[in-house]
């Protein structure tokens, strides 16, 4: 595979696209790259300080390159590792870090590792344990976020264990654990699940004080999502069986309340709205979800239509399949949306701002 980034607009017209090699030259005011992709799961795009940073795999290497606010590129790539053979990647960041984690895979062997950039630059990569690899090129082995009081953790699939003590059926467990990782015992008791879907990890996201991670399991013939929410005061911790029937697509915070839970239910879109440990909303079909510029803030039209002013990290879910297609990853900056997707043998990463009116290139 090879990655490009191009520069789309919708209004209207025919779409203008520009390509310029970047990434992988030494043009100092580089925004594009043509490179190797390991891998249709080998990448991310997450909100970084005040813009964006993509990362991806390219020839067994892990490689990050930081973009502003409108996606543009900023210097050149960074390394986060070498030799990682990196088939899913996960990002996630804030104002001053950036967690990256992945599933390496060699052979019939798989492991997750992870890698923390702060101000001083990435860490030495560190595994958090062995993991299937069950369906490489698909998501659903690793997810990334950022947990109560800024901490950066990673909730994957480990290795496969018996559902119980002394009995030999196996199992398979999923574990969460604190960025930067040192390795050892997870940070919550693993989740050991016996018929687990291919990947099984949902995601994992923050919302006010509420954490929220889920998996999918097959449960009779059928395909359900499991949704466990914590909170810190009271202490609480409830689980909720959702999307039954649904391959999961994805976990959305839209702010500190609102999480959506997203699937294909039938071919068809389909999502549950999460706020706090209230029970979830019946399933609300977004296959024809909206995205429109009205004073020049773009309006996400769901079961309400809201405005999108603050950030918002992981939003493909909830984009109109024409702006993001089946695996892309996006993310609002505040300025621009950037949804970086895997086409025809590259990695395509869009731009697109409110101006008049129109969605336009950035």
């Amino acid at each position: 595979m090879r990655v490009a980034v191009l520069f789309l607009a919708l209004s209207g017209c025919d779409a203008s696209t520009s390509r310029i090699e970047a990434m992988a030259s030494s043009s100092a005011d580089s925004a594009v790259m043509h490179a190797p992709l390991d891998g249709p799961a080998a990448f991310d795009v997450a909100l970084t300080g005040s813009g964006a940073t993509l990362v991806w795999g390219k020839n067994d290497d892990v490689l990050a390159q930081p973009l502003d606010a409108e996606g543009r590129a900023q210097g050149k790539p960074v390394t986060i590792a070498r030799k990682a053979r990196a088939r899913e990647i996960a990002a996630v960041g804030d104002a001053g870090r950036l967690a990256v984690a992945w599933l390496h895979v060699d052979g019939a062997g798989a492991e997750v590792w992870a890698a923390v950039r702060t101000k001083d630059g990435f860490e030495e990569p560190v595994s958090l344990g062995p993991s299937e690899a069950v369906r490489v090129g698909r998501r659903g082995h690793v997810a990334v976020g950022v947990g109560r009081a800024g901490k950066l953790i990673a909730f994957h699939r480990g290795a496969r264990e018996p559902c119980e003590y002394g009995k030999p059926e196996p199992c398979a467990s999923f574990g969460m654990h604190e960025l930067p990782g040192r390795g050892g015992e997870p940070t919550r008791p693993r989740l050991a699940v016996p018929k687990p879907c291919e990947g099984g990890v949902i995601g994992v996201v923050l919302a006010g004080e509420h954490l929220h991670y889920g998996v999918c399991a097959i449960d009779g013939a059928q395909a359900s999502s499991t949704v466990f929410t914590t909170q810190p005061e009271p202490p609480y911790a409830q689980a909720q069986e959702l999307l039954r029937g649904c391959t999961p697509l994805g976990m959305t915070a839209l702010d500190s309340r609102d999480v959506w839970v997203v699937g294909s239910c039938s071919g068809k879109r389909t999502g549950v709205l999460l706020r706090g440990i209230d029970a979830a909303s019946p399933m609300t079909d977004l296959s024809n979800v909206e995205l429109r510029c009205e004073k020049e803030r773009p309006i996400l039209a769901l079961a309400q239509n809201r405005v999108l002013a603050d950030p918002v990290a992981g939003i493909a879910p909830l984009l109109p399949t024409s702006l993001a297609p089946l695996g892309a990853r996006a993310v609002w900056t505040g300025s621009a949306l950037i949804v970086a997707h895997p086409a025809a043998g590259e990695l395509t990463l869009t731009r697109y701002r409110c101006v008049g009116g129109l969605f336009i290139k950035a």
